[in-house]
């Protein structure tokens, strides 16, 4: 994963990062009517239809698309939030910390094995 943008200014990173997870905001980019952007990752997890700062309706024909935004996510790298060192084009981040980076965190490997639950210790579940 070489870097293969720009660094962005301190006003670009803080115009991608999600102002409820605190997170960068992830694609597809999306705008309230005020202008506040809505994340793409945290937005399943509202409890309601409504921006998280102004209280505006998010349903589905409320948003608009946030142009700049997917633009400037074009145009970027970051580094990666795992200490690898590298720098990764902002759109494939998410996906480089996760899964290909080699010090993204691993699961459990007993995760899918072994369970305590009501009934005691257990085999086959998850935790």
């Amino acid at each position: 994963d070489g870097g293969h943008g720009r660094v962005p200014t301190e006003a670009e990173r803080a115009s991608l990062e999600c102002t409820v997870c605190y997170s960068w905001l992830q694609p597809p980019f999306k705008r309230c009517s005020n202008e506040h952007p809505i994340c793409a990752a945290c937005r399943p997890s509202f409890e309601s239809e409504e921006c998280p700062i102004c209280r505006v309706s998010i349903e589905a024909g409320a948003l608009r698309d946030d142009e700049p935004a997917a633009a400037l996510a074009a145009q970027i790298s970051l580094p990666c939030a795992n200490g690898c060192n590298s720098a990764v084009p902002y759109l494939s981040l998410r996906e480089h910390e996760v899964r290909s980076c080699r010090l993204a965190p691993l699961l459990c490997p007993f995760r899918e094995a072994v369970r305590l639950g009501p009934a005691g210790w257990s085999t086959g579940g998850r935790c």
